[in-house]
């Protein structure tokens, strides 16, 4: 056992290990950053605007919430959260001291934690994981990840038969099954209770069932509590639009950009991209001093000048990245489509349409880089 203690008073291992790093401070939260490179206004922005949006889903007292900030702890690497917590980890939320301690900046997942507990302020300890783990997949997807994503893999998992909702109801089987598994279909599941029960029947499940820590072992939530099974089936019929599919090899009309690498075209709320592998996007006045993590782990062996997207495609699967987040935002995987539809090429080239809100900004005021040595 290590105990730490500042004067007279016995304190956390994150207060005393972050006890010299960059302090950085907005409307909600107060971020301690080991890694100052690693960090951006940008990311922060986003952070915020997640949880007003979270916020006004569980209908708390923002204001109130903004007067004691919630401590978020940016560490380098995996190494950093278990010299910190004990357990070896990309993200994580520290329950006894209300900390989100991850390796992204934007770990929307282990925010939601925090939030619904806040919403619900007194409740048990343990909570069914179906629930725990599922509200916050729906709400902020996993570590690295958009929430959409992993809920497009929920759907697939369910369609295809390799997992249901019900094998997950009972708390020893849902930790049997692998996460990249349990975690996108009960978070497809706990959206799907949110849009058809309302937040208020929702919270009001969430409590239900949770508990102490002798009772948790035995959780099984009762499908009599949850909507008839039509009403999931309807659900999965209609829920999402492809934010990001193969194109037609056409003829293209309102072409806004083209060179050897990449052909743009105008499709009304989508983009027509074709590309030849990779491609990088930057804009005017990037962060200062920020290097974007993602960049590093798929470009080692070259330099990070602030891109802010990164695009790849090949017959597969198509990857897009937002480098100021690090967050995958948008992907499409021909193995994980029903049925199975390969991205088609032409004279080099991979075509695919990309919805256009997944961009900040209009692609005319992005600029088209090369990665440099």
């Amino acid at each position: 056992k290590k105990y730490y203690f500042y004067g007279e008073y016995f304190i956390s291992p994150v207060k005393y290990f972050t006890r010299n790093w960059k302090r950085v401070e907005s409307n909600n939260f107060l971020y301690l950053v080991s890694d100052s490179t690693s960090f951006n206004d940008y990311a922060l922005e986003n952070m915020e605007k997640f949880l007003i949006k979270e916020g006004d889903l569980l209908q708390f007292d923002r204001e109130k919430l903004s007067r004691y900030k919630i401590y978020y702890v940016l560490c380098k690497d995996q190494e950093e959260i278990e010299k910190i917590t004990g357990y070896k980890s990309l993200g994580m939320c520290d329950l006894a001291f209300d900390y989100v301690i991850s390796t992204f900046c934007c770990h929307y997942h282990e925010l939601s934690h925090i939030l619904i507990n806040y919403k619900l302020q007194n409740i048990s300890l343990f909570v069914n994981p179906f629930l725990q783990e599922g509200f916050a997949v729906a709400m902020g997807g996993r570590g690295g990840r958009e929430p959409y994503i992993i809920l497009d893999v929920g759907k697939y998992l369910v369609n295809s038969g390799f997992v249901g909702f019900k094998d997950l109801l009972n708390r020893e089987n849902f930790f049997k099954e692998d996460a990249t598994m349990s975690y996108p279909v009960c978070g497809l599941y706990n959206y799907f209770l949110i849009k058809t029960k309302g937040i208020d029947n929702y919270l009001n499940l969430y409590k239900k069932y949770s508990t102490d820590e002798i009772k948790i072992n035995e959780s099984v939530i009762d499908e009599k509590d949850l909507p008839r099974e039509g009403e999931w089936k309807e659900f999965l019929k209609i829920i999402y639009t492809d934010k990001l599919y193969p194109s037609e090899i056409k003829d293209f009309n309102n072409i806004i950009y083209k060179d050897n690498k990449i052909i743009v075209a105008d499709l009304n709320d989508y983009y027509i991209f074709g590309i030849k592998d990779t491609v990088l996007l930057k804009i005017k006045n990037p962060p200062v001093n920020y290097i974007s993590n993602r960049f590093k782990e798929i470009f080692p062996h070259y330099s990070y000048s602030g891109e802010k997207y990164l695009i790849t495609a090949n017959s597969k699967e198509i990857l897009i990245y937002n480098l100021f987040t690090n967050n995958l935002i948008a992907d499409y995987v021909a193995s994980f489509s029903i049925p199975p539809v390969e991205v088609k090429s032409n004279e080099g080239l991979y075509y695919f349409n990309l919805q256009k809100k997944l961009f900040d900004e209009n692609f005319n005021e992005l600029i088209l880089v090369n990665p440099k040595k």
